[in-house]
């Protein structure tokens, strides 16, 4: 049995210039009722940092994006139009890499590269335990204080503790008075997130 033949290119033609319009209006491509599926919850993450449209280089590509209006008599500059940008810079993208490298022991940074508007921060449990004070990581700590039971500092060594070195039996016991205990300052954080992206984030939510 013989394949029908292909279609005429002139039907291929066709078809692309009906379907080329659904590429700058989303709303012929996925109806507005379903375009809910294909948008990420964001209840279950910690912090939402909502970034600016007019700073947002990639909003444009999101399936719920609306156009911000602007007057007809208004002129409108290449450079000031909403998701233009230098050619070749992504300030979303650059300002996701100084949070991972100056936060990414304590949180995970999320974004939706194809349209995302909002940065979603989960905290990483194991950085919120007790740690011992070190001068050396001592950055964005909050101090505890009192004294600590024998059972507590035992738990926080065998968790944070790092393994002794070869040949080194010793170890020295201290008492909870000894001891100087911190967590991680996540109200410092927050603050330092909204100063690090002043001109790219809109507003801070803490769920």
């Amino acid at each position: 049995m013989n394949p029908p033949p292909p279609p005429p290119p002139q039907a291929f033609l066709h078809l692309l210039l009906l379907f080329c319009p659904s590429f700058s209006n989303p709303n012929l491509l996925i109806p507005p009722p379903c375009q809910s599926l294909f948008l990420t919850p964001l209840k279950d993450y910690d912090l939402l940092l909502k970034l600016k449209t007019k700073a947002n280089p990639r909003g444009p590509l999101g399936i719920n994006f609306q156009a911000p209006q602007v007057a007809s008599n208004t002129a409108e500059f290449k450079n000031l139009v909403s998701g233009s940008s230098l050619p070749g810079f992504d300030p979303v993208a650059q300002f996701i890499r100084e949070l991972q490298a100056t936060y990414g022991d304590f949180a995970l940074f999320l974004f939706d590269e194809f349209g995302g508007d909002v940065i979603t921060v989960v905290w990483k449990p194991a950085a919120f335990l007790p740690t011992a004070f070190k001068v050396s990581t001592s950055a964005f700590k909050l101090p505890l204080s009192g004294e600590f039971p024998p059972q507590v500092l035992s738990s926080i060594e065998a968790l944070t503790a790092a393994p002794p070195a070869s040949g080194d039996t010793t170890k020295k016991k201290k008492s909870g008075a000894d001891v100087s205990l911190v967590l991680p300052n996540i109200v410092e954080m927050i603050s330092t997130f909204w100063l690090l992206g002043k001109d790219l984030v809109q507003d801070v939510v803490v769920q």
